[in-house]
């Protein structure tokens, strides 16, 4: 026959009624606490000390902290035990007053505590210590250039390092006088030990301050423009641009491929990246102006690049020359003018009847063969607004029976014009 369970005999158990007496007191004093006692008294350790507030007085004042070291302090509370328990270091808000700091010195400043969320309630009753030492100096902003130290970089055959960039460029640095006095230089830096074959960027490197003794400079003092900074490595590839000239000024129907010159570099060694280099046209250096052309003269033009491109070869100017023994000079008389593009509105008469000293150049035996018939002076109105009356007016020459000849120089005519 099963035995029947009896509550009371769990009390026969000497174990259930020592484990049943140790709840029972355990509530009878979770009671006694939270209704006879609510509130208690307790002590927070590792309050942090924060000093560097951003609206604090002594930076009006034109100081900064020099010693930022973390100070912690212990936090006396009141208030109601279940708030309480529940209250860690970051419920408690911990300054110092900086009403009497004037100067650079050293001061002993008292400390005052707060809390961080109004809605808690509980009572701030003691701090211990009861102040803090910190030291100021005068504050002091200024700029320096960031560098970049990359280790282990190298560049694929055919392939070589552009300048380093780094963005941003510069870096602000407020801190204390002595502390900015101190900065030798601003790096990042990256061991990269690979060899690139197409351009890189590495982001978020951390920003590294040296000392003039080389030392690292720790930067609790200190307030940054920026944390970090990004490197761009370019990888170029080399190549060949060809050099060339263009001209200024050429007269209808004249072949400029007739005209010999000598160049003191015709081609450079360049890097870019490497679209830029596989689609990499001639390179105009500078321009001749045929109408003050001067025969043996030489031009002297700045190589000018496209920032894309690194110049290679340490050149930096072209000579451009025309050789004496190519071409020759010789003046005439033209006494063929004539009008073009003129108005119906207006009968236009050219007042002289020839332009003498008109210089023309080209190889001596098309000279040779010229008649003064041969230059023809054209004045195009097709861009001019007339008016009745006298005027002087640009001439311009044409040798129709050449292409190798041309007129030097600049000339004019006078005009009158009258209504019709």
């Amino acid at each position: 026959m099963k035995k029947r369970f009896s509550f009371s005999s769990l009390f026969d158990n000497k174990i259930f009624v020592l484990i049943l007496s140790l709840a029972i007191a355990i509530g009878a004093w979770l009671i006694v606490s939270f209704n006879i006692y609510p509130e208690m008294e307790i002590t927070i350790k590792n309050v942090e000390v924060m000093k560097t507030e951003a609206d604090a007085a002594y930076r009006s004042r034109g100081l900064n902290i020099v010693d930022a070291e973390n100070d912690f302090v212990e936090i006396t509370v009141k208030g109601a035990r279940g708030l309480l328990q529940t209250l860690t270091a970051q419920d408690i808000k911990v300054v110092p007053i900086y009403s009497s700091v004037e100067a650079p010195g050293i001061y002993n400043l008292p400390l005052t505590a707060s809390r961080v969320d109004s809605q808690k309630n509980f009572q701030i009753t003691g701090i211990s210590p009861k102040d803090v030492t910190v030291k100021f100096d005068v504050a002091k902003s200024e700029k320096f250039p960031i560098s970049a130290n990359i280790i282990g970089l190298s560049a694929a055959e055919d392939m070589i390092l552009g300048t380093i960039s780094v963005f941003p460029g510069e870096l602000t640095v407020n801190a204390p006088e002595g502390e900015i006095d101190r900065i030798e230089r601003v790096v990042v830096e990256y061991d990269l030990n690979e060899t690139l074959t197409e351009s890189r960027t590495i982001m978020q490197l951390p920003i590294t301050i040296y000392d003039i003794n080389g030392n690292v400079m720790d930067l609790k003092n200190m307030t940054l423009s920026s944390e970090t900074a990004e490197v761009t490595i370019p990888v170029l590839k080399q190549g060949t641009m060809k050099l060339d000239i263009a001209y200024l000024n050429v007269p209808e129907g004249f072949d400029t491929d007739t005209l010999t010159y000598v160049m003191s570099q015709d081609e450079i060694s360049v890097a870019a990246i490497e679209s830029i280099i596989d689609n990499m046209g001639t390179q105009i250096v500078g321009y001749i102006d045929l109408a003050q052309f001067e025969i043996g003269k030489s031009t002297v033009f700045d190589l000018n690049l496209s920032s894309a491109f690194t110049n290679l070869s340490g050149v930096d100017s072209i000579t451009v020359t025309f050789p004496k023994d190519k071409l020759s000079s010789d003046k005439i008389r033209v006494t063929d003018l004539r009008v073009v593009n003129a108005s119906e509105e207006f009968e236009v008469t050219i007042d002289n009847q020839s332009v003498s000293n008109v210089t023309i150049i080209g190889p001596e035996e098309e000279l040779a063969k010229l008649l003064p018939t041969s230059v023809l002076g054209v004045v195009d109105l097709g861009m001019m607004t007339l008016k009745e009356g006298s005027s002087q007016v640009y001439v311009k020459f044409i040798v129709p029976s050449s292409n190798s000849v041309w007129v030097a120089g600049s000339y004019s005519v006078v005009i009158t014009v009258k209504q019709k």
